[in-house]
């Protein structure tokens, strides 16, 4: 424990006199004055202490047990992504890192078809056109986050979203007007979220399945 030096006038320091060395004892706090080679000395402003035990720089008891290394990390499983080089067609509203944008934004434009994401992606889908997915299939890949949200009006009315197995998180909002009425939401094994907040949106189906943490909040 390091000892607070009080300082007074004309140069001198007063150490208190009471400190502990480490091993229960106390030692005197006076100060000394240390030689140098050329006969000269000065004040180290350090307390005598040379009866007490030598500090070696061995490894400090925090009083907290770290214990091996966890190998196996509560929660959900992440899954893992890589960043994207080539940025795939199918991702229609560009890249950005290891993130594939598919965007629906034409009035039927995704409609009865099957919106696969690319592998090692994290992949966000957006119907945000006027009937832009209905009855679309979304494919999302094992091992990587996936992500569909429907902001279109009667955008995702039918679609049938099969979350990543193996790992990853898959969510799915409905903010628009009868968004996504009678929709299907097939989980996996990662964390998996469904969120209807758009008037008129019924009949959603969400099968958790395996997944580790499934939060519904779709009326069925």
């Amino acid at each position: 424990m390091a000892v607070p030096l009080a300082w007074g006038c004309g140069g001198s320091n007063v150490a208190f006199e009471d400190r502990d060395a480490g091993d229960g004892s106390v030692a005197d706090g006076s100060g000394a004055d240390t030689a140098l080679e050329d006969g000269a000395s000065t004040d180290s402003g350090l307390p005598d202490d040379t009866g007490g035990p030598v500090d070696t720089g061995g490894p400090v008891d925090t009083g907290v047990d770290v214990g091996p290394p966890d190998t196996k990390p509560p929660g959900c499983p992440p899954g893992g992504t890589k960043k994207l080089e080539v940025c795939p067609p199918t991702c229609s509203g560009g890249c950005d890192g290891d993130v594939c944008n598919i965007r629906c934004n034409a009035i039927n434009g995704c409609n009865d078809t099957t919106l696969a994401c690319p592998p090692n992606a994290r992949c966000k889908i957006l119907c945000d056109g006027l009937n832009s997915c209905q009855r679309t299939k979304v494919q999302c890949q094992p091992g990587s986050p996936c992500e569909l949200a429907c902001t279109g009006t009667n955008a995702c009315q039918g679609v049938d979203y099969t979350c990543p197995s193996f790992a990853g998180a898959c969510t799915l909002t409905c903010s628009a007007l009868s968004s996504c009425t009678t929709g299907k939401v097939k989980c996996g094994p990662g964390a998996c979220s469904a969120s209807c907040t758009g008037l008129g949106t019924t009949g959603v189906k969400v099968d958790c399945g395996p997944s580790c943490a499934c939060s519904n909040k779709c009326p069925g």
